[in-house]
């Protein structure tokens, strides 16, 4: 492997941590709160979508298996992120409907 190629997987490597630690308040946040406020879930689904292609990607062109662990990480994170926010717009849309007819 070349200096530039063992650059590049550790900047990979910092850039799938950072992208994963990045999730954490997102999804605390969520949860704290409840309250999906104004995110949108076609952005997290398209999101979630694109990273997982790029994993894919990663996997066919056998990058190292460290990358692979770090892009697995990022698109579970990003599923999870996806489904919660998804969950609380569904319930905050059912209270709403329920204040409505209220």
């Amino acid at each position: 492997m070349s200096g530039l190629h063992e650059f590049g997987t550790v900047v990979n490597i910092i850039g799938g941590i950072l992208l994963a630690y990045g999730y954490l308040p997102h999804l605390y946040s969520l949860i704290k709160t409840k309250n999906p406020g104004n995110n949108s879930v076609q952005y997290w689904v398209i999101m979630t979508f694109g990273i997982f292609c790029i994993g894919v990607n990663q996997f066919i062109n056998k990058l190292p298996k460290v990358q692979l662990v770090t892009q697995s990480f990022n698109v579970g994170l990003a599923f999870i992120c996806t489904v919660v926010l998804i969950y609380y717009v569904q319930k905050n849309k059912k209270k709403i409907g329920r204040a409505v007819q209220q």
